[in-house]
């Protein structure tokens, strides 16, 4: 019965992971903000930003093939983010072995909370540019360009080792927001980060012991999935327009962000976890 438990647990980690690679590399956020939620939905709040992390290396590596070969990507700005996100990540990911040992309730807050406000910024943002040019990437590099990608580096990486997030849900606001770049090559760009800032923020949770081997496990299948939802994904943002993608990127991180605190925070029971004991007396019942 627990076999039949865990195979079930394997497919519907399969499945995010195709949901949530697809709607991700639409908007460059990777699929961590499904993939966190699901996991503490299904009680494993403890290992979800380790196990995200590993999916989402699966779902940038994927989508940075097909961006790379559109020339969506901005070399120059991932490199200056890269050592800084990972600096970060490191940072993120002791954070959260430190709130993991308080109280996980701070983390599922915290994490709701950077949701709907990033979402509610990117939703009402006033159009920047209908007629942005699509390829259009930085020329020079200046001393101003360096300071903003440090810091914008550091924030994106401790939200990626703390929330199992990718980083992306900073890194493509501040990139479009903060240093003007259009929408089509933040996402891309944000993903490129993400091979490396998540591969180090998933060394740094098995190294802080936040990684078992059947959380690892976890990871692999939502990865897997993410492949197939990646592929498909990354195709069809190029075909969007840049307003529709801010406005999809609003929506879904407010529609991820509200269910979350009112079930696993505000209710008191947890109607998720009811619902797989139901269905384990289901099968039970059946197998007898």
């Amino acid at each position: 019965m627990v076999n039949l438990m865990m195979e079930l647990i394997y497919i519907i980690m399969a499945l995010v992971g195709v949901l949530s690679s697809f709607i991700g590399s639409i908007i460059g956020a990777g699929g961590g903000f499904l993939n966190v939620p699901v996991l503490i939905f299904l009680d494993y709040a403890g290992y979800s930003s380790g196990i995200s992390l590993i999916a989402i290396i699966f779902t940038a590596v994927f989508s940075s093939i097909f961006n790379i070969r559109k020339d969506l990507v901005d070399f120059k700005i991932a490199l200056i983010f890269i050592p800084f996100q990972m600096i970060g990540s490191a940072i993120g990911a002791y954070i959260f072995d430190v709130v993991k040992s308080i109280n996980i309730n701070i983390f599922k807050f915290f994490f709701s909370i950077l949701l709907i406000f990033v979402g509610l910024r990117i939703y009402f943002k006033r159009n920047m540019g209908e007629n942005e040019i699509k390829t259009a990437k930085i020329e020079t590099i200046d001393r101003e360009l360096i300071i903003l990608g440090i810091l914008g580096g550091l924030a994106a990486g401790i939200a990626s080792g703390l929330l199992g997030i990718g980083g992306g849900i900073v890194v493509v606001p501040y990139l479009t927001l903060v240093i003007g770049i259009p929408i089509h090559i933040a996402i891309a760009t944000s993903l490129f980060i993400m091979i490396f800032s998540s591969s180090f923020g998933a060394f740094n949770h098995i190294l802080n012991g936040n990684l078992p081997i059947f959380s690892i496990y976890f990871g692999i299948a939502l990865g897997i999935g993410a492949i197939f939802g990646s592929s498909i994904g990354s195709r069809v943002a190029y075909r969007i327009k840049d307003t529709k993608i801010k406005k999809i990127y609003g929506l879904i991180t407010v529609l991820i962000a509200i269910p979350l605190i009112w079930i696993r925070i505000l209710l008191p029971s947890d109607p998720i976890q009811v619902f797989f004991n139901n269905l384990e007396e289901i099968f039970s019942s059946i197998i007898s």
